[in-house]
């Protein structure tokens, strides 16, 4: 699991954010298959589906840039002492 590899300050909290929007995710899907008529799958679709999706969504992009800037850090870091 990604969360066990956490080497970043700030991604343990970004990844336990991720988890708890993926575990809403699934009951919200869970809920989509259960709901017995098209009002009723297109309430929870709109409700808690799009909004959770949107939500993960951000979070990997937070977590990308995260990684990004870590690399570029990195990057630079590599750089500098190469160039002494």
């Amino acid at each position: 699991m990604l969360s066990k590899t956490v080497s970043l300050p700030g991604e343990q909290e970004l990844n336990d954010q991720l988890a708890t929007n993926y575990l809403a995710f699934k009951a919200a899907m869970a809920a989509l298959d259960s709901a017995d008529n098209t009002d009723a799958k297109t309430q929870v679709y709109q409700r808690d589906i799009v909004p959770g999706v949107l939500k993960m969504d951000s979070l990997l992009e937070n977590i990308r840039d995260l990684n990004n800037r870590a690399i570029l850090a990195t990057s630079q870091t590599f750089n500098t002492s190469t160039a002494m």
